[in-house]
């Protein structure tokens, strides 16, 4: 059942997307408020032949990507369709839309691939606020900037059908491979502005990936991300579960070329499919975490007769790491002097224990009588 919007804006139910026949990189001034109102700006629900259309309303439109993502329970959830080249910036007093050179710094920027930017009109006064950016799904081999938070979950769930058309598009949200497959990779990915409120998950390989100034929940790639929850809205939403299916001999999506200030949980590569390399983790820079993480490469696939496939897979390596912001209480750190407690063991009085680091290679495939298991990374 689709609601009307409660604060009086209404729009007609759309069949057509919004610049569907769009061939331009597009520039999308978005944030204007009041006395800064800005005939350019897009506001979520365009009033009247005013603006172009560029948000899409899921509560009151019929395209694949809000069937699969409007709940039927809020009015206020909208997406924008972005591909290469398209920049979204976002007014502010200080800087305005920091849309000209040499400042021009937009909220999001799309360099490769397409991408859909999901909003959540949290106070529901028809425009951009920070904070109303509450998700992002990925195509296949995406490269996108984002200068701002991520108040929800990044997934490279965008289904492109493999045809050149837009119109239909859609994001899978539950089913088999809801991650598409091995080859739906993060190309690059940039949060500069603050944290993720949620995961990054991937089907395929995350090739370069900047958080540094924020948190993150955790950083999946391949079949680690399998079993993951997920959405795309702070308002009432479909929430997805992430599925991925590896073929025999596929090898485990891997991580690389990372800076991330901070993970709420873990960083975690890939399994391997049947008798293949588990997924490896390489360049990783954790600059600020001070409540451990746990850094894990893929597992080797086992061995498989059915499949042909003897011998298990080696896992995965973990190579260039390194870690920074993990308290240290050895006996040279601050904090006072050491006593011994009921148990006879030395502690700082007052001083709770951070957890520590976890920097693990994957273990080796199981291998069959035939055939041998496969070598840890």
């Amino acid at each position: 059942m689709k609601f009307h919007h409660p604060h009086g804006f209404h729009r007609p139910q759309r069949f057509i997307e919004p610049l569907e026949a769009r061939i331009a990189p597009a520039v999308i001034r978005i944030g204007a408020q009041g006395m800064r109102e800005d005939p350019r700006d897009a506001e979520y629900i365009e009033q009247g032949a005013l603006g172009t259309l560029f948000f899409v309303d899921t509560s009151t439109s019929f395209d694949p990507i809000s069937q699969a993502v409007d709940s039927g329970a809020s009015s206020n959830t909208f997406y924008l369709r972005l591909s290469a080249g398209d920049k979204v910036y976002h007014f502010t007093e200080a800087n305005g839309y920091a849309d000209v050179p040499p400042n021009d710094s937009p909220l999001i920027f799309v360099k490769a691939g397409k991408v859909i930017a999901f909003f959540t009109d949290a106070n529901n006064n028809n425009e951009y606020d920070d904070g109303e950016l509450t998700g992002l799904s990925l195509g296949a081999n995406a490269s996108v900037d984002v200068k701002g938070e991520v108040h929800g979950d990044i997934v490279t769930n965008l289904d492109e059908r493999g045809t050149a058309v837009s119109a239909d598009d859609t994001v899978r949200m539950t089913g088999p491979d809801v991650l598409i497959g091995p080859k739906q990779a993060i190309a690059q990915l940039s949060v500069s502005g603050g944290s993720v409120f949620g995961k990054v998950l991937s089907g395929g390989d995350i090739r370069s990936l900047s958080i540094s100034s924020g948190d993150v929940e955790g950083v999946f790639a391949g079949a680690a991300a399998a079993g993951k929850t997920f959405s795309f809205f702070t308002s009432p939403s479909v929430q997805g579960t992430a599925s991925f299916t590896l073929g025999a001999g596929q090898a485990g999506a891997s991580i690389s070329n990372a800076v991330i200030k901070s993970a709420t949980d873990r960083i975690e590569a890939g399994a391997g499919g049947a008798g293949a390399i588990g997924g490896s983790l390489t360049n990783i820079q954790i600059t600020a975490d001070n409540d451990g993480i746990a850094l894990l490469a893929g597992a080797g696939g086992a061995a498989d007769l059915a499949l042909k496939r003897v011998s298990g897979g080696a896992g995965g390596s973990v190579n260039h790491v390194l870690v920074a912001g993990v308290s240290d209480f050895t006996p040279n750190s601050e904090g006072g002097n050491l006593v011994p407690d009921a148990n006879g063991i030395l502690i700082r009085p007052g001083v709770v224990v951070q957890a520590g680091v976890v920097i693990q290679a994957g273990s080796g495939g199981e291998g069959l009588n035939t055939g041998v298991g496969g070598a840890g990374g």
